[in-house]
Parts: C-alpha cells; sequence; structure tokens
C-alpha cells in the first residue's frame, strides 16, 4: 500500500496536469476563435498581413463547436478534418496592399480540425466535393 504523503502527491500531480490540459484545449479554441471568427465584417481584423484569411461570421458561438460534432470526416496528410453539416455565412479576405484586405461574402460548408470536440484548426477550408 501506498503511503498516504506519496499518495497525496500524485493526486496532487495529476490534479495539475488535468488543469493543464483543460487550459491548453481552451487556449487552443480562444486561438481559433479570435482568427476565424467574427461577430461583425471586418477585414481588417487579423494583423500581421496574410495574402489570405477566412472568417466565419457566427450567429451563434454554439453553432460553430457543434461542427466538431459531425460525422462529415476527411482525412488529409494525416490530419482527420470535420467538415461542417450546415452551412455559414463566410468572408473571405484577400491581401492587397499595405495590409488592406478585399472582402467576400460567402455561405459554405467550412472543415475544420478538432480537438477535445473543438475546433482549433488555423485554416478554414472549403470542403472537399467527396466528403460532404
Amino acid at each position: 500500500m501506498m503511503p498516504k504523503k506519496m499518495l497525496l502527491r500524485l493526486l496532487f500531480v495529476l490534479f495539475c496536469m488535468s488543469v493543464m490540459l483543460k487550459k491548453t484545449r481552451t487556449q487552443n479554441y480562444e486561438k481559433f476563435k479570435n482568427k476565424h471568427m467574427v461577430e461583425k465584417l471586418d477585414p481588417n481584423k487579423n494583423k500581421p498581413c496574410k495574402n489570405e484569411n477566412t472568417f466565419i461570421i457566427i450567429d451563434n458561438e454554439k453553432d460553430v463547436k457543434n461542427i466538431c460534432k459531425s460525422t462529415l470526416k476527411h482525412k488529409s496528410k494525416n490530419k482527420l478534418y470535420t467538415c461542417s453539416d450546415e452551412e455559414f455565412k463566410i468572408l473571405e479576405c484577400t491581401h492587397k496592399k499595405d495590409c488592406v484586405y478585399k472582402g467576400e461574402r460567402k455561405t459554405m460548408r467550412v472543415v475544420v480540425t478538432c480537438e477535445k470536440g473543438l475546433p482549433v484548426t488555423s485554416k478554414v477550408k472549403k470542403c472537399p466535393a467527396f466528403s460532404c
């Protein structure tokens, strides 16, 4: 049987690890949210300049989280992507000059990578035709 002190230390370490894992998951989702979700159209939201940037225009954040519950999966380059069941309003931005973007509104399904049931991809892509 394990001494009480050792058991308490082990429990403390396990608790700390679970807190760190939850924090990492939340940070990944928060990073995704900040980079790819907008409530209003603002193509110049993110700096520094990128050649292209794609945003999901959200009405309800829960809808974006639910993408990861979709059964529409696509594997490419050893990554598993999830295709949304529903279409989303999208803003595709193209960098022109001086960090000014031209945005084009679209409605389409999107593909994300998921981690622990939340989207964490750094790039929102169109669903491949064969998997949706």
